[in-house]
């Protein structure tokens, strides 16, 4: 294939395993959600349709990457991604349009709006992005592959053809973190639709300690594996990009704040100093972050 097929890609779904009550792990289908887990099947990513949002004054727009909302490689059609103002499952296309030079509306959904706003999604959960008037783009990872393909369009290699099964495999792996990571999430935010306890259960000193004993079981176990193998792969490819690159791929995009997340002292019992022993990483993740593009990207939108 000369072009990654974005309508056959989908992965902010997944089989994920978290503990229930007595630890047994059982399986089921979880579908991101701005906060919630939503049992659903696998839905395609392509919609042909106008999302009619409820344009209020708290939300905010914000034209990234150029003067003008509309690129050469899409005449007259320009791109609109609608997230929450956090980083999320969005950075990572955000870094791609940043890095592609593509220019993009950054519009930002108050959490208060998001009841209102939510019908008028194709799948009910955000981001979505809209390209043009008539066309509207669910998943995260579809919108992730058009924003490296867009930027191939311009010349610079972002989504190369010759390191596609690199960039693949890593996009794979931080997919695979994320999804071992999201039981330690959402059982504490909502262990009723994260592991089946009863409402009452949220707020108690049970809930404290089950939110405790998984991640600390994660950072023991899960993280330490993904950790050592990516320090692996960085000390074996010369301190290269993750897909074995001289230059950042979406892979990069999708990675660096799924890493950065673990410092960030916003999950209680993993540390902020976790990834302190592992140099190989910080030294790629400072890399990262000191691009040009990157660092221009969060002076404008501090997290």
């Amino acid at each position: 294939l000369s072009r990654p097929h974005l309508e056959t890609v989908s992965r902010d779904t997944h089989v994920c395993r978290v503990p229930f009550r007595g630890f047994i792990l059982h399986d089921f289908h979880m579908l991101k959600c701005a906060g919630s887990i939503q049992a659903r099947p696998s839905v395609t990513t392509t919609f042909r349709r106008s999302l009619r949002l409820h344009k209020t004054s708290s939300h905010s727009r914000v034209v990234m990457g150029a003067s003008s909302s509309s690129s050469s490689d899409h005449p007259g059609e320009s791109l609109e991604l609608v997230y929450f103002d956090i980083a999320g499952v969005a950075e990572k296309v955000r870094l791609a349009f940043s890095l592609g030079h593509v220019p993009f509306t950054n519009t930002k959904v108050a959490f208060d709006e998001w009841a209102s706003i939510k019908p008028t999604t194709p799948f009910g959960q955000l981001p979505i992005l809209k390209i043009g008037s008539d066309t509207t783009i669910a998943q995260s990872d579809a919108m992730l592959r058009y924003a490296g393909t867009l930027a191939q369009n311009k010349g610079i290699d972002l989504y190369p053809q010759d390191n596609l099964l690199q960039i693949e495999e890593a996009l794979g792996m931080t997919n695979d973190i994320g999804r071992d990571l999201r039981p330690c999430i959402y059982l504490a935010m909502n262990p009723t639709k994260a592991g089946g306890y009863p409402e009452s259960f949220k707020g108690t000193p049970e809930q404290a300690e089950l939110v405790k004993n998984v991640r600390t079981a994660f950072m023991t176990d899960d993280f330490v594996k993904y950790m050592s193998k990516i320090e692996a792969k960085l000390e074996s490819n010369g301190n290269k990009f993750i897909a074995g690159t001289d230059t950042p791929t979406i892979a990069d995009c999708a990675l660096v704040p799924q890493l950065k997340h673990f410092t960030k002292g916003v999950l209680d019992h993993v540390p902020t100093t976790c990834l302190d022993e592992y140099k190989n990483i910080k030294a790629y993740i400072d890399k990262f972050m000191n691009l040009p593009e990157v660092a221009a990207w969060y002076a404008n939108n501090k997290k």
